[in-house]
């Protein structure tokens, strides 16, 4: 029987946001609810991810945006504290907007991103 041994899993980086560098971000609703089932809905869902990521000074290589989750791939220069804000400010702003469709107000629509 061959021995086993550890090898490192290559598809499991370290995860670090406090550097400056290319980042996959991965963000997902809470409980992967479907909010963005609509072409209007994950229109805006896009429209606000690239605006905001100009405005934190995010460079988007690549996008994909789906009802319950999206991922990018892009570089950060901005430091730490920025790079926050941004998704709590782009979380915000989808959520809000979302909450306002509904005629709801204080419900939470993202959970996490990483």
């Amino acid at each position: 029987m061959p021995q086993h041994h550890t090898i490192p899993w290559p598809h499991a980086p370290v995860h670090r946001l406090q550097d400056k560098g290319v980042y996959m971000i991965t963000a997902a609703t809470m409980h992967k609810q479907h909010f963005y089932r609509t072409k209007g809905l994950l229109n805006f869902l896009v429209c606000e991810i690239l605006t905001l990521a100009n405005t934190y000074e995010w460079q988007l290589e690549a996008w994909a945006a789906f009802s319950n989750h999206y991922h990018f791939v892009g570089r950060s220069e901005a430091t730490t504290t920025n790079r926050r804000r941004f998704f709590s400010h782009l979380h915000g702003n989808l959520s809000r907007a979302l909450n306002r469709s509904q005629g709801v107000s204080g419900v939470k629509r993202w959970y996490n991103f990483w």
